[in-house]
């Protein structure tokens, strides 16, 4: 099930998620709501370096749908990663099943 949109609390708050190959994030009339960055640390490997989630959107998971995103999109490029954002470093430990990708690494 790849839901590529993110539910706000009201209805007219459904925002598309754009993709690009290292970053993923969430904006509404041009104002940038949410993202994640993942850029090449080394060859085939990337650093989740950064999350951002706008303070009207926080406490709705939004974090955590675009850290599935990201695993996704570095899974499917055959790559790997390392976590250096705390968040993004604490998701991956407590979802074992995306852990295929993690070198595990906290810091570089």
């Amino acid at each position: 099930s790849c839901n590529s949109r993110a539910y706000g609390m009201e209805k007219e708050a459904i925002m598309d998620i754009s993709r690009e190959e290292h970053r993923i994030f969430i904006d509404k009339q041009g104002q940038l709501l949410a993202e994640i960055t993942f850029p090449f640390v080394d060859e085939q490997l990337v650093d989740i370096d950064h999350t951002f989630v706008d303070v009207s959107l926080r406490g709705q998971g939004i974090a955590g749908v675009l850290m599935k995103e990201a695993v996704i999109a570095i899974r499917a490029q055959g790559w790997k990663c390392v976590t250096t954002c705390p968040y993004a470093y604490s998701w991956m430990k407590k979802h074992i099943k995306e852990q295929d990708i993690w070198t595990m690494e906290e810091t570089l």
